[in-house]
């Protein structure tokens, strides 16, 4: 191999090492959650609530399925391996616009079925739009729930 392709070659390799992909920007969220909960007690259904708020000019989609998808847990436990929320779910409209909704409130009820201290967490699943774009959006969630025995 001649002296100057070697040379050549060094260089363009070397540039490419030098080369670092710069990284994504942060994706700028419209919209707020919170996921709450009370006190339960074993054998009675836990009382759950997950609150989202659209901001800068969105709104909650209203042909998107709201659902909760919720982790593996053996002391708090959910009907289905995902939880629509539709039939559990007040809407508050938007100030700018009565035919949107500006926020959700949600209300998840599942089985306490041991006494101690459980983290509860999923995700919860929703679209909100502006009038430009709808984005499908994927938050990942989680509480300390307290759940005591009966007494």
């Amino acid at each position: 191999m001649k002296p100057a392709l070697v040379v050549a070659l060094v260089v363009v390799s070397a540039c490419k090492q030098e080369r670092a992909e710069a990284p994504a920007p942060a994706q700028e969220k419209h919209f707020t959650v919170s996921f709450t909960g009370q006190p339960a007690a074993v054998g009675e259904a836990a009382r759950l609530s997950l609150r989202l708020v659209a901001t800068d000019g969105f709104h909650v989609n209203a042909d998107y399925p709201v659902n909760f998808v919720p982790d593996e847990n053996e002391a708090v436990v959910f009907g289905a391996a995902r939880v629509p929320l539709k039939d559990t779910t007040a809407k508050t409209p938007c100030a700018r616009s009565a035919e949107d909704t500006c926020a959700l409130d949600a209300t998840l009820s599942p089985k306490a079925v041991a006494a101690g201290t459980h983290r509860v967490s999923g995700v919860f699943a929703f679209s909100v739009c502006s009038a430009d774009q709808c984005l499908i959006e994927k938050e990942p969630v989680s509480l300390e729930l307290v759940v005591s025995t009966r007494q």
